[in-house]
């Protein structure tokens, strides 16, 4: 102190909440008054303390005001005194530019209530930055450390960690947590942690089983209208019958939204899809050549992705619609599924036809469908499977 010096700073920690002045005057006649803030002035003798003079958290203005023994010579000086805030905690906290819960900071690492944010794949991978922002202007982010899942919170996992910039803007992976030390003005540390869960944006099918039988995939698209389908080629039997169809998701996280079975010539498109009636995964539904599936896979992230497959029913259809022997047209008989008891069509021809040019045909029904042989057995030559597989094999529209 020099009695020449009217002007002084000092501060204090948060826990001092009052302070007393002891002036001594260079006169013994002289007064001395002592205030704070706006308050009044109050009398204090030379050399004693002054009473208790309330602290609040910042810039304290103390006056001391000497008055001389002519009661008209004054000479005040002023302390300003600084009460240090122990505020040390966060007033928000952004990650990757998206609202973190606070949770509760402590003071001891590893007993905070974790703050927590859920993000996107896009969020979590984009460029938004991760920034924490102290309640207290005084207050210091000391330090950031971000940790991968499974990471045990501890003071030596803490301090070794690589300090994370305030606003950086690196990618997070679901399960990180950030753990943020805050220093107050007076020293006072918390520590605060954010657990980060990143939602999946995988919205793909690992699998389609239609009426049973295993469906290629095609590729996923993000709208309706131009998909590259996958399929499946089934036979009457399997179209028609009790085998469930059922489309399985990549992610567990991930919902299949919406099935929809559109017939032969339906337009793929939003409006056709979201007019039909969803169809139930694992039904037993019959379904006919030229049906296609549109599924739509949501992921926990709310991406989406649409698949197509389309339905090829192999026709059962087994007949001829027609034969011709020899240029004339023979009845058909009716079908049967084993030889040695079919019965048969006919045809009557004279000798001249018999050993004539005109041709031996036979027309399928089904244009699908294939003649796989042709035997002409002689007189008396029992109907049986040997026989026929023993038989040289005819050729349709032979002579």
């Amino acid at each position: 102190f020099s009695s020449t010096t009217t002007s002084y700073t000092s501060s204090v920690v948060n826990s001092v909440d009052k302070v007393t002045v002891t002036p001594t005057v260079n006169q013994v006649n002289a007064t001395v008054e002592v205030k704070i803030g706006s308050g009044s002035f109050a009398t204090v003798a030379s050399g004693s303390a002054s009473s208790e003079l309330p602290l609040v958290v910042g810039a304290n203005t103390i006056s001391v005001k000497v008055t001389a023994h002519d009661a008209s010579t004054t000479n005040t000086y002023t302390i300003t005194l600084t009460r240090l805030s122990n505020v040390a905690t966060l007033s928000s906290a952004s990650v990757k530019g998206q609202t973190s819960i606070l949770g509760t900071p402590n003071g001891t690492l590893g007993l905070e209530t974790p703050g927590a944010i859920t993000l996107t794949t896009a969020q979590a991978t984009g460029n938004a930055a991760t920034t924490f922002t102290t309640t207290d202007s005084g207050a210091t982010v000391t330090k950031i450390a971000k940790f991968a899942t499974g990471t045990t919170e501890n003071s030596t996992n803490f301090d070794a960690a690589t300090s994370v910039s305030n606003g950086a803007t690196g990618t997070v992976l679901t399960g990180d947590f950030f753990v943020v030390k805050v220093t107050a003005a007076d020293g006072t540390v918390n520590y605060s942690r954010f657990n980060v869960t990143v939602n999946s944006d995988v919205a793909s099918l690992s699998g389609a089983l239609i009426k049973g039988q295993s469906a290629t995939l095609g590729t996923a698209g993000a709208s309706l209208g131009s998909l590259s389908a996958g399929s499946i080629t089934l036979t009457t039997a399997q179209a028609t019958g009790n085998a469930a169809t059922t489309f399985t998701k990549t992610d567990s996280g991930s919902t299949i939204t919406k099935i929809a079975k559109l017939a032969s010539g339906t337009a793929e498109s939003s409006t056709n899809f979201n007019a039909a009636a969803a169809f139930t995964n694992s039904s037993a539904d019959t379904v006919l050549n030229g049906d296609y599936f549109i599924v739509q896979v949501t992921a926990a992230d709310a991406t989406v992705r649409f698949y197509r497959i389309t339905v090829t029913v192999n026709s059962n259809v087994a007949t001829l619609s027609g034969a011709t022997i020899k240029g004339l047209t023979g009845t058909l008989g009716t079908a049967g599924s084993a030889l040695g008891s079919l019965t048969a069509g006919s045809v009557i021809l004279s000798v001249s036809q018999a050993n004539g040019t005109e041709l031996t045909t036979f027309t399928k029904s089904d244009a699908g469908a294939t003649i796989t042989k042709i035997a002409k057995l002689a007189s008396a030559t029992a109907e049986s499977q040997a026989n026929f597989n023993a038989a040289t094999a005819f050729t349709n529209g032979s002579a």
